[in-house]
């Protein structure tokens, strides 16, 4: 059985979701009879590729929030990938396009490698929740 799912890797519910997915399948110890098939979805395609625009003024302005109701949601969302043992700082991450990982993600698609495939889906889930955070606080540190 394969499944497909729909995602972008700036998406944390995707993350959180296909994180609980995974977890699912290698407890029922189905994992490896179970390829998951990730489908490219951008939430905004419209983002440029750089930004000096914050995530929480980003999602303030695309939720139509204020900065610190925007914070607050932010917040909530961390919170959540806390109760499920993933850390992430959603409020650190930089609001770009996404395409150049969509593009990558289906270069290593058509390797043929379902393991490589999941591992490189994850690092970049971590690249944008984890890694740019920890280089946006040495930056602000410096």
């Amino acid at each position: 059985m394969e499944i497909q799912y729909w995602a972008d890797i700036a998406c944390p519910y995707c993350y959180m979701g296909i994180t609980q997915l995974q977890r699912a399948l290698k407890e029922l110890k189905i994992a490896d009879q179970t390829p998951l098939k990730f489908m490219s979805f951008q939430l905004d395609p419209t983002l440029p590729t750089t930004t000096d625009l914050s995530m929480t003024e980003y999602y303030a302005k695309t939720h139509q929030l204020t900065k610190q109701e925007a914070a607050t949601q932010i917040q909530k969302i961390d919170q959540l990938a806390a109760d499920i043992d993933l850390p992430i700082k959603m409020e650190n991450a930089i609001p770009v396009n996404t395409l150049t990982a969509h593009r990558l993600i289906k270069y290593i698609e058509s390797l043929n490698d379902q393991a490589l495939l999941n591992k490189a889906v994850k690092r970049l889930y971590q690249l944008y929740f984890l890694v740019f955070s920890i280089s946006l606080i040495k930056l602000r540190i410096s």
